[in-house]
């Protein structure tokens, strides 16, 4: 088996893992409380970086893309998206706590990797919040 036919087989075997881990989160958030339209919004953000972004280059599974999130919304979420706002990104920010929150409560990552997660979200969201800034609000001139 050649390098790609690997990663097909990779990315096929944890697109259905992810589908699980989904059906999963939308069960729990729908347990929250949370309003439809926040859970489909929730489950979107987080379906597309599972099944875009960590497959883009490697097949990188949903517990080892808790270490992707920086590079995701400080820059591919930035130049890639055309949706990406300061008001998209805290809401990108918000799927990625709950969802790895998640992930810890059925014992997918751990604790620390959960404060990590947390940490990096709460020290460099700013930073994403201009850069997107930035991004779409260039000058021509």
């Amino acid at each position: 088996m050649d390098d790609f036919e690997q990663y097909e087989k990779d990315c096929k075997r944890i697109r259905k893992e992810n589908k699980k881990l989904l059906k999963g989160f939308e069960k729990e958030l729908t347990e929250a409380g949370l309003s439809p339209k926040t859970i489909k919004n929730h489950c979107t953000n987080i379906e597309f970086f599972l099944d875009n972004y960590l497959m883009y280059s490697e097949a990188i599974s949903a517990a080892k893309g808790i270490t992707e999130i920086g590079w995701y919304l400080g820059d591919f979420f930035i130049r890639k998206c055309m949706w990406s706002t300061s008001a998209q990104t805290k809401q990108n920010a918000s799927s990625f706590k709950k969802f790895y929150s998640y992930m810890h409560s059925i014992g997918k990552i751990s604790e620390k990797e959960l404060n990590d997660m947390n940490y990096e979200i709460k020290t460099f969201l700013p930073d994403w919040i201009e850069a997107v800034n930035d991004y779409n609000n260039f000058d021509d001139e």
